[in-house]
């Protein structure tokens, strides 16, 4: 049987939260926003959904996670390691508080739980679909994937110890069945945060947008003396010249949309890079052989970063810390975007394919 919003009764329940009575629904859901999504400005918004959704605001916690916190979170199903996105749990978590939510549902015959997971959707934001929170909220990635829930009333109880003493997570349980529950508590959280974080107000470039500003930033490192051939000078500027529009786009939108549209700019790419790396070759007057021997000297090193950069399918495995030079990327926030967009963007071709 199908609901209003196409997805299934199925797609509405978790395991462990199968409608086979009441003791199988969990009363509460945890979920914690993570300091890129609250710095972002994309709190007051999603804590508006989540209360037209149905969501009641129990208690609420701001709290820098540890490592240690990461994995009592993550411990029963995403371990924190180098072969997949969690390990940048390392990086993003201790960059400023995340925020600690206990929530109810306002109608107390439904699993908080499986609800949130039918509203959050997937980690993975490519598979998404509008009326979902990481799809109306545009999560760049799995990595910055806006937000955590919790599977079932253990997990909820275990995961939310991190943020919240065992009288207060007792308290919210109790609380939870009250369906008069005033929905504008939610304000109280955006409240908080604007007082207690000091929030960075970041601005958050496409998937698309970000890496044609990087490769415009190498190119503007190539730029050579006025001696410089008009070979050169003719490349360099039909490159530039092809990624200057999706540089110049600021608004958020779907990542499948980013993604669809940043490698059609792709695939015109290697004709003009191969232009103006001959040019740059001829100009310096060594060899193919000679021009990329180590150690790189720096224009070999930019464009070798321009190669990769034009062939998506590496960038899974890129070293972007090592092989990028400094200042290309502008700070710890923009270091980061790149990171996890060159980490999943596996993901973005699988939601495009």
């Amino acid at each position: 049987m199908k609901s209003n919003d196409g997805l299934t009764d199925r797609d509405s329940l978790e395991p462990g939260c199968e409608q086979t009575g009441s003791a199988a629904r969990s009363p509460i859901v945890f979920v914690f926003l993570d300091p890129w999504t609250l710095n972002t400005n994309r709190l007051a918004g999603m804590l508006q959904a989540m209360s037209a959704l149905g969501f009641t605001l129990l208690d609420f916690a701001f709290k820098t996670l540890s490592e240690a916190d990461a994995e009592e979170i993550y411990r029963t199903n995403h371990p924190i390691r180098e072969g997949n996105s969690w390990h940048v749990a390392r990086l993003v978590y201790p960059m400023g508080r995340s925020l600690g939510l206990l929530l109810g549902f306002r109608d107390p015959n439904t699993c908080a739980c499986a609800q949130m997971r039918r509203f959050k959707g997937k980690s993975n934001p490519s598979v998404n679909r509008p009326g979902q929170l990481r799809y109306d909220f545009f999560a760049p990635n799995r990595c910055l994937s806006l937000m955590h829930s919790s599977d079932d009333l253990p997990k909820a109880r275990q995961e939310a110890s991190v943020f919240f003493a065992e009288e207060r997570l007792a308290r919210a349980c109790s609380g939870a069945s009250d369906t008069s529950a005033d929905c504008s508590r939610f304000t109280q959280v955006v409240s908080a945060a604007e007082l207690e974080l000091g929030l960075e107000r970041l601005q958050e470039p496409g998937v698309g947008t970000l890496f044609a500003r990087v490769r415009l930033r190498l190119v503007q490192r190539l730029q050579r003396p006025p001696s410089a051939s008009g070979a050169f000078r003719t490349a360099l500027a039909a490159y530039e010249a092809l990624w200057e529009p999706l540089s110049s786009r600021s608004e958020r939108r779907p990542v499948v949309v980013e993604a669809k549209q940043y490698l059609q700019t792709v695939a015109r790419e290697p004709a003009l890079l191969a232009a103006l790396t001959a040019a740059l070759e001829r100009d310096s007057g060594c060899s193919y052989s000679e021009f990329y021997r180590p150690p790189l000297h720096e224009p070999a090193a930019l464009l070798s970063c321009l190669r990769i950069l034009s062939n998506p399918r590496l960038y899974s495995r890129w070293d972007s810390d090592q092989q990028l030079p400094a200042g290309v990327l502008c700070d710890r926030w923009e270091r980061l975007l790149f990171m996890t967009h060159l980490f999943n963007f596996d993901d973005m071709l699988y939601g495009i394919e």
